[in-house]
């Protein structure tokens, strides 16, 4: 069986060895994530260098996304944990922290919050309620308990933060990740379209300045103003993150499948990549084996029609990084060749003319059983065929700098100098590719079927 769901893993200790990644490789890894909230810059170089080597060795096509970190707001240094017990009083401040005051890593919160706003720490674990501002000082009362210590995270649900989603670190860790030529970067936070217009900014000013080509842009999608704002913001970008970890604290969890399943068909109508991420075989951190509601999850954001799966703590810190993917490659097979992930080809339902020659191929491919696709046109027609999930693999000429193709489903890109047919055809059918009949679009926008 084929895999068309990709895969992305995150890249930590646990597989920041050549060996390894050659393993993820082989089980199934199509993009390595590297997690710039973490490492260095040499790090990140070294293990880019390592991954590309992985690649080459196994012959395989793996891009690279830069996920930078964003502004995160954090509690500042402590002394010792505290433990906070419910319906106790609590004073955070914005100014110097002193005894009986927790001190915060961003100094203008006490303008963006207000009386009765919920403010969430250690992953929403602890809950407290503004119930005043005076001055630098925000007053609060604990809903929920627990112990909090240095550096932990912090959300909140109720309040519109004006913080910039775009950090002086991750202007810097940008230009480094472009530097050394990553395809995809993904902006943390995202609220408006703003934020991604000033990322657009700032790519376009460094491949001028380092003359390379832009990467894609990944847009997480985390914070409630997000979704708000989710039609714009993916007019504007090259694929959306569904990041469940902080959407989920942000917004009420059990609206998490549905705004997933919502997210995915908005991306599908735009011929747009989508990825969803978080927990989704979060055990395998320290079990050989997956729950049965993590098997789950994979599997329904397959047939949901995801493009690509993402793992993280399983393969960046994990005791079974291998196994995870290879586990996550079973799961994406079995349900892809269940008929639960089909897509209904409906009539009248064209956005342009490249979604009609999408609609066609899979037609095509439901009616004659050919199973290989080449697009050789120059207008990306592989996304418009990908979004109706023919039963087929689409082969793309790329040139090595733009793995865009790599995030899609059934997409599988093969590096080419030139898109003739009478050049790639030979190569493909030479690396035993293509069989006697398959679909060949042309940049004519034709689409024959070739004996």
């Amino acid at each position: 069986m084929i895999k068309r769901t990709k895969i992305i893993c995150t890249i930590g200790p646990a597989t920041e060895s050549e060996t390894m990644l050659g393993g993820l490789i082989k089980n199934g890894m199509n993009i390595a994530r590297l997690n710039f909230s973490h490492g260095t810059h040499d790090g990140h170089k070294k293990l880019r260098d390592t991954i590309k080597k992985a690649a080459r060795k196994n012959k395989q096509i793996v891009g690279i996304l830069a996920d930078l970190q964003g502004p995160k707001i954090r509690i500042g240094e402590l002394k010792e944990p505290i433990d906070l017990k419910k319906g106790k009083k609590v004073v955070l401040t914005v100014g110097k922290p002193i005894e009986n005051k927790i001190g915060l890593t961003y100094n203008k919160l006490n303008r963006d919050v207000k009386r009765n706003h919920r403010i969430l720490i250690n992953d929403g674990l602890v809950e407290m309620r503004v119930e005043s501002v005076k001055g630098k000082d925000i007053f609060c009362k604990i809903i929920n308990g627990g112990k909090i210590s240095s550096h932990k995270g912090m959300n909140f649900p109720d309040s519109k933060i004006s913080l910039s989603s775009l950090t002086e670190k991750d202007a810097k860790d940008l230009f480094f990740a472009m530097k050394m030529g990553i395809d995809y970067v993904a902006i943390s936070f995202v609220r408006t379209v703003k934020d991604i217009r000033r990322l657009q900014g700032l790519i376009k000013k460094y491949s001028k300045k380092l003359k390379i080509s832009k990467p894609k842009i990944i847009a997480k999608i985390e914070k409630g103003e997000a979704l708000e704002n989710f039609a714009g913001i993916l007019n504007e970008v090259d694929g959306i993150m569904v990041a469940r970890g902080d959407l989920g604290i942000e917004i009420p969890a059990e609206d998490v499948p549905l705004r997933q399943k919502e997210i995915i068909a908005l991306c599908r109508q735009q011929a747009k990549p989508v990825i969803v991420a978080t927990q989704m075989l979060d055990s395998m951190i320290r079990n050989p084996r997956p729950t049965r509601a993590e098997v789950s999850d994979v599997a329904n954001a397959v047939m949901d029609h995801v493009d690509a799966v993402m793992l993280s703590g399983e393969t960046a810190t994990g005791k079974y990084p291998r196994e995870t993917v290879e586990m996550m490659s079973k799961i994406v097979k079995e349900t892809e060749e269940s008929p639960y992930d089909d897509v209904e080809i409906l009539s009248g339902s064209n956005v342009n003319k490249q979604d009609a020659i999408g609609k066609s191929v899979g037609i095509l491919v439901r009616e004659t059983g050919i199973k290989e696709v080449v697009d050789l046109s120059d207008n990306a027609l592989y996304r418009y065929v990908s979004k109706w999930r023919p039963e087929a693999d689409v082969f793309v000429g790329i040139d090595e700098h733009d793995l865009y193709p790599n995030l899609f489903w059934g997409v599988r890109p093969f590096v080419v100098k030139n898109k003739e047919p009478k050049t790639v055809i030979p190569y493909l059918k030479k690396n035993k590719l293509l069989k006697k009949k398959f679909i060949l679009l042309t940049g004519e926008d034709r689409v024959e079927m070739v004996d």
